[in-house]
């Protein structure tokens, strides 16, 4: 036998679900709330940030999880106010709106229907025009410019009829037939050109010239109660539901219009072609709106480019301005040419044009003139691939990612574009993971600024995090890890370095956020031994400024000092707590002191870790057990629950420069990590045909930290004995610390036997 060691260099793979022995180094079989980072190492993600539950708009009390569950959410930022929004829809009930700047609820303004007063626009996501009932999947929300466009899949788009008194004066055979004396205002004439019917038109006399115009009684329009409605800021509380009415430039300044067939008739001029249909989707492109149903996709006429879509609230018009002559600002209405059943979905930009993505096939459009017009207009399929028509297609970077759901697992897809002849490029991100995504997920999301996708379900609280590094046009990392959370995770969404979540969590509907880009600077914080910003790593902590404190008993010792003991916690109102006030698995509590507060001094500790205490949770407070000397005072705690940072090795195999040597013997003998910074870890082995033998007291060399604040350590190394065939024992790396915890590097060393085979 001869003495090995072999180094690990980094752990940036992520998961993998290939055999152990094809696996390459630094792959994992499992990554739990790991963030791994070509910068400082496979990372402890960092903790959340409790913000609010989300409240009711009328009263003091707090939505529950039953009554927001199964709901359609979005987002919006309104930059003119600097405020985001979050926005729920209760399938076929209501619209509730939170002012996520100020944390408050907001009071939705439904807009009546011109001429009705038997309905508002908040009546748009009640319709259900299909014999299923609605669900949160059946509203889509598109961000057009400042301003919020929500469709409703099951609510068919249906047109009005003229009901003026306008009649048809007399017909003709050519213009030159019209009449020239005795004519009077408002006269109008059909005419009739060749024997054709599609080149009739129509005309009226306005008092000096004859112009163009619609059909007696055929000057029918879309009916805006069936069209998708806008949502709109009223005020820092006040969120608008409106519609897009008919003809608004007859009705109210800045209110949006739907536009009416002007000329001609419904042979000349139809309407567009998602009249009678369901509307899948709305986008906007090249100053045009546009609208998916199941197989086309129409643009309506160019809008003013120097006022976005709905800034000063433009009219939309979808009918052809006039029958005798085909204008390039005419509306675009296109239809998918395939020989498959397909219902497109949404559409994301690129740099050559549109691609446009359906349930099984996607599409290009695009022109070859660079503008899109009815003259110019190309759509083509480009690819073929299965999509889940409930999850949106993402863009990342010149990148587009969509999920396709199977009997056991969700894959994901990333295509590249490449140019207007030629196909795209198209693979499976999670070809490496396997069956690793399962098919509950709903949510499909990505990051530029992070180069991160993640893919969440409303009834888990996991996240799945995909995340690549390039430099210089080459790929260096792609990795995929896990992250768990407490509760179900409702809505995700990232900016400005933040993630930003809504959950139900213990009968609560939570807001809380997470810093990416490290711990927040405006926030309360823990500090290391460098003096840096360190946490805490707890899910929904709440720091010092929100909480209250007092205390048992208070006496002053023999000293002339205040003693303070067994502090008593009490957490924000609507904080979530565990169910009958007891801790769970899922709810592990915690309380840390903050090493801000330089001077303190701790008798008598009864600290589990370093400024970590013992707590017990009774009567919506949080108990801590220990004595205190108040000098000075030591009301600088902050709470949160646990959450478990978890590495599953494989099995460890000698490599050389062929690959991994399965066929010799290898008894690994200890295993030597190097750590960035370590604030507590377990290590636990599994032997085989034993159960798990515990946790492993590691071997670390003495080491120092300032006094006063939190330990955690710089440039950590651990050594743990194994003494076991390399495939006889399971090895993995937890820890629930509060602390940070960045694995970089992994040596292990053993005694190795080739067993005589001839290796070429």
């Amino acid at each position: 036998m001869a003495n090995v060691t072999q180094t690990i260099p980094n752990f940036l793979g992520g998961v993998s679900a290939q055999p152990d022995v094809d696996m390459q180094p630094g792959f994992l079989k499992e990554c739990i709330n790991g963030t791994p980072d070509i910068t400082f190492g496979l990372q402890k993600r960092q903790g959340s940030t409790y913000q609010m539950s989300l409240p009711k708009p009328v009263g003091d009390a707090y939505f529950t999880a039953d009554e927001l569950k199964d709901c359609a959410w979005f987002h919006v930022y309104y930059a003119r106010i600097d405020t985001y929004y979050l926005l729920c829809v209760k399938p076929g009930e209501a619209l509730y709106a939170w002012n996520l700047k100020t944390m408050q609820s907001c009071t939705v303004d439904n807009e009546k229907y011109d001429g009705d007063d038997n309905g508002d626009a908040l009546d748009y996501i009640k319709i259900n025009d299909t014999n299923e009932p609605l669900t949160w999947q059946d509203y889509k929300f598109t961000n057009i410019n400042g301003t919020v466009v929500i469709t409703n899949t099951k609510c068919r788009v249906k047109s009005v009829s003229d009901d003026s008194s306008r009649t048809l004066t007399g017909t003709v055979s050519s213009i030159a037939d019209l009449p020239v004396d005795g004519v009077t205002t408002g006269d109008i004439y059909h005419v009739l050109n060749t024997g054709v019917r599609e080149d009739d038109y129509y005309v009226i006399w306005d008092g000096e010239a004859w112009e163009e115009t619609v059909r007696p009684l055929e000057g029918e329009g879309i009916d805006p109660k069936t069209f998708p409605h806008l949502i709109t800021p009223g005020g820092p509380t006040i969120v608008q539901i409106k519609s897009i009415g008919i003809n608004a430039s007859y009705i109210a300044p800045q209110k949006p219009g739907l536009e009416p067939r002007k000329v001609g008739d419904s042979l000349t001029n139809p309407h567009p072609s998602f009249v009678n249909k369901y509307i899948n989707n709305c986008f906007s492109y090249l100053n045009r709106f546009g609208v998916l149903t199941q197989s086309t996709v129409v643009l309506s006429r160019p809008l003013k480019p120097e006022s976005g879509v709905f800034y000063v609230f433009q009219n939309l018009d979808f009918y052809a301005e006039s029958t005798l002559v085909q204008s390039a600002a005419d509306p675009v209405d296109l239809s998918a040419v395939t020989i498959r059943d397909i219902n497109l979905t949404c559409v994301q930009p690129a740099y050559q044009g549109l691609v446009v993505f359906s349930d099984n096939e996607q599409f290009m459009l695009y022109s070859d003139q660079g503008f899109i017009s009815p003259q110019t207009a190309i759509f083509k399929s480009i690819s073929t691939y299965e999509m889940n028509p409930h999850v949106d297609a993402v863009e990342l970077g010149d990148e587009y990612y969509f999920v396709s759901k199977g009997k056991r697992s969700t894959k994901l897809f990333r295509m590249v574009t490449r140019g207007l002849e030629q196909g795209p490029i198209l693979t499976e991100a999670s070809k490496i993971v396997g069956d690793y995504l399962p098919i509950t997920l709903t949510a499909l999301a990505s990051n530029s600024q992070n180069k991160f996708i993640y893919l969440s379900g409303n009834d888990t609280g996991d996240i799945f995090i995909y995340r690549t590094f390039s430099e210089d046009g080459e790929r260096l990392v792609t990795n995929w890890s896990k992250w768990h959370f407490n509760g179900l995770i409702q809505h995700i969404f990232v900016r400005d370095d933040v993630m930003h979540f809504v959950s139900l969590n213990q009968n609560k509907v939570v807001y809380f956020t997470s810093e990416l880009g490290g711990s927040p600077v405006d926030s309360f914080l823990t500090t290391n031994v460098l003096g840096q910003d360190t946490g805490p790593f707890l899910d929904l902590w709440v720091g010092e400024n929100d909480l209250d404190v007092e205390f048992e008993n208070e006496y002053i010792n023999s000293d002339g000092i205040t003693v303070l003991e067994n502090p008593i916690i009490t957490p924000p109102e609507g904080y979530p707590m565990p169910p009958n006030n007891l801790t769970d698995v899922e709810y592990t509590p915690c309380v840390i002191s903050s090493s801000q507060k330089l001077g303190r001094v701790i008798e008598n500790p009864t600290t589990i870790l370093g400024n970590i205490y013992p707590v017990e949770i009774k009567d919506g407070k949080w108990h801590v057990t220990g004595t205190f000397l108040d000098t000075p005072p030591i009301e600088y705690f902050n709470i949160g629950y646990r959450y478990t940072y978890q590495l599953q090795f494989p099995t460890l195999y000698f490599r050389n420069e062929v690959g991994s040597d399965y066929s010799s013997y290898l008894n690994v003998s200890r295993l030597k990590f190097y750590f960035r910074e370590a604030g507590g870890i377990d290590f636990e082995t599994q032997y085989l045909g034993r159960d798990r033998e515990g946790e492993y007291k590691p071997v670390s060399l003495a080491n120092y930290y300032k006094a006063n604040t939190n330990p955690t350590g710089k440039l950590v190394e651990f050594l743990v004995p194994i003494h076991q065939r390399n495939d006889h024992f399971n090895f993995r790396i937890t820890s629930d610390s509060p602390y940070p915890v960045t694995l970089n590097k992994m040596m292990w060393e053993g005694f190795y036997n080739p067993r005589y085979y001839r290796r070429t």
